[in-house]
């Protein structure tokens, strides 16, 4: 399918860039800019008759490549960032850069697995167990804050009582003064039991709570193993050209890892990729 659009009346040799303009330029070329305007004319249609571009939410981002076919005819492509009213394809406008049969022959299938994944992690964090074991926790603490108190303020009343004892005895009342002693670490010993006591408790409620967050971040795991699979895949499907027909996969331009999701569905590389792939020469 011939997706130019010529220009009429064609333009003039001395309108002809004689190398192709930086796209990143804060000018663009004039030819460019005739371009967008004769695009501007066909989303106009396209806005009344398709798409309401004007409603909250909905801009798209377009762009125009002016190219030269191989009898020297020059006129456009136009193209649109990723989907347009959920379609990679529409009439008039360059594919993806990827085989869209190939994607769906594994894509969709994955994400179910993923939206799987979502639900049962998102069932597991709201069960009624995990609710349940999370407020227990939170009672239990609060308790145990309670006791711990209540027991500090005994054990410093019996301190204070100790003391007071004591300034009373004279040196000859052993028996007594062991006594106070024995007493003294009583008070330690019960302060070390009821922590004990309490934490273990606590303890014991954390483990269950900790076995239902173990299965969610193995779940989570899988999720995210997936995930990586899934993207590595998407984008092996994207092998970009240059003009000398040399060809690398859109991951070779990215040092750390994979690129970041949409990558190669923008205008620019879906038009110069179409271009590249037909023998057409870009120009602006």
């Amino acid at each position: 399918m011939n997706l130019i659009s010529y220009f009429s009346p064609a333009p003039q040799a001395d309108e002809i860039p004689d190398y192709f303009p930086s796209p990143f330029g804060h000018q663009p070329h004039p030819l460019a800019l005739r371009a967008c305007r004769e695009l501007q004319q066909r989303l106009v249609m396209l806005n009344d008759n398709q798409y309401n571009f004007h409603a909250e939410n909905s801009g798209k981002m377009f762009g125009v490549l002016v190219v030269r076919d191989q009898k020297k005819r020059s006129g456009f492509l136009s193209a649109f960032s990723g989907m347009l009213n959920g379609s990679w394809h529409m009439d008039g406008f360059v594919p993806p850069v990827f085989d869209l049969q190939t994607r769906n022959a594994f894509l969709p299938s994955g994400e179910e697995k993923l939206a799987a994944y979502n639900e049962r992690i998102t069932s597991l964090r709201n069960s009624s167990a995990r609710h349940d074991a999370l407020e227990q926790l939170t009672q239990l603490e609060n308790q145990y804050l309670i006791a711990r108190s209540t027991l500090k303020q005994t054990h410093q009343h019996r301190r204070t009582m100790r003391h007071q004892t004591r300034s009373t005895l004279n040196a000859e009342a052993h028996s007594e003064r062991k006594q106070l002693g024995f007493e003294s670490q009583q008070d330690k010993r019960e302060w070390r039991e009821i922590n004990q006591q309490w934490q273990a408790r606590i303890d014991s409620v954390k483990q269950q709570l900790q076995q239902i967050d173990d299965v969610i971040e193995e779940i989570a795991q899988q999720r995210a193993a997936l995930s990586r699979n899934l993207h590595g895949r998407v984008f092996s499907g994207y092998t970009l050209g240059n003009t000398f027909g040399e060809q690398q996969p859109i991951t070779h331009f990215f040092d750390d890892g994979l690129p970041p999701g949409g990558t190669g569905d923008c205008a620019g590389p879906k038009l110069l990729h179409h271009a590249l792939h037909h023998q057409l020469k870009p120009v602006a």
